[in-house]
């Protein structure tokens, strides 16, 4: 029979982890640490927002605010940003909404103030068809380049009779009676037992 000695720590319920335990631990803490921050920086960025006397003009709000841009931050909407600039337009917006306005006249009031970077989906027309062709152009182009390569690799590849009959004869004569001797030598010797 096998007795185990139980030490204090132990019969406290007390356990000490081992470093590699500790560490994932110490991680997982960080972690959560960071997602808590990250997370109350956005609800920080959205939490000033106006109270409105319908549902219906909150949910306009909260969907206008994800689709304008920031003009002073990379690539982050409004409801995102919490740069003053950004602030300012989620009072405009508001402000708008409460007078009663629907979602294209206050697009069309941001965009005649900021441009049509202000937009994530901005309108087709003068300043903006390169914008919206330049995809279609690189996939036309890319095509054009594929069928081109493609035709010339054709062209390498298709041999005439004769030319094939010529390879065939190239190929034949560089077999030496050598390299065929070797290989054999070598076969036999991969095939013998070591010693």
């Amino acid at each position: 029979m096998h007795t185990t000695q139980i030490t204090s720590a132990q019969s406290r319920g007390v356990y000490l982890q081992t470093p590699p335990k500790l560490l994932g631990n110490i991680f997982k803490a960080a972690a959560l640490f960071v997602l808590a921050l990250l997370s109350t920086t956005l609800w920080a960025a959205i939490d000033d927002a106006p109270e409105f006397s319908t549902p219906e003009q909150e949910a306009q709000y909260y969907a206008l605010i994800k689709e304008i841009r920031c003009p002073t931050c990379q690539n982050n909407n409004v409801a995102e940003s919490n740069a003053p600039l950004a602030r300012q337009l989620r009072q405009q917006i508001a402000e708008q909404i409460q007078q009663g306005k629907n979602n294209s006249e206050i697009s069309s009031y941001l965009v005649d103030r900021y441009g049509d970077f202000i937009t994530y989906r901005p309108p087709f027309n003068a300043r903006t068809w390169l914008l919206w062709l330049a995809p279609a152009g690189l996939m036309l182009i890319a095509l054009i380049v594929w069928l081109i390569v493609r035709g010339r690799q054709r062209q390498i590849a298709a041999l005439s009779p004769e030319q094939q009959a010529e390879l065939r004869k190239l190929l034949m004569e560089n077999r030496s009676p050598s390299k065929a001797t070797n290989a054999n030598q070598t076969e036999q010797n991969n095939n013998q037992p070591p010693q």
